[in-house]
C-alpha cells in the first residue's frame, strides 16, 4: 500500500494528512501540514507508529519539531522520534 492523503481539522485549522504504510497494512508514519505544503519543506509534524506482531498499535512517537510543524516529510525515515 502506498501513501494515503486525507484532511483533518485541528484547533480550527484544516490540515493535509499523509500516511506512509511502508509496504504493510498499518500506517507507520503520519504527517500533518497546512494544505499546499511541499513534502520537502520544513512545514510538517510527523508521528511514527510501532506495532506488535499481531498488528496492534504499541507506541506513538512524535518527530523532533512536531510542536512547531518544522519537520520535512521526505526525511521522515531518518528522524529521531520521541
Amino acid at each position: 500500500m502506498g501513501d494515503f492523503w486525507t484532511y483533518l481539522i485541528y484547533n480550527g485549522l484544516l490540515l493535509t494528512v499523509i500516511q506512509d504504510y511502508q509496504g504493510g497494512n498499518n500506517p507507520i508514519y503520519i504527517g500533518q501540514a497546512l494544505p499546499g505544503s511541499s513534502l520537502t519543506n520544513a512545514s510538517w509534524r510527523i508521528l511514527k507508529n510501532t506495532y506488535n506482531g499481531s498488528g496492534q498499535l504499541t507506541n506513538v512517537q512524535w518527530s523532533p519539531l512536531a510542536a512547531t510543524f518544522g519537520d520535512i516529510w521526505n526525511n521522515r525515515t531518518s528522524l529521531v522520534y520521541n
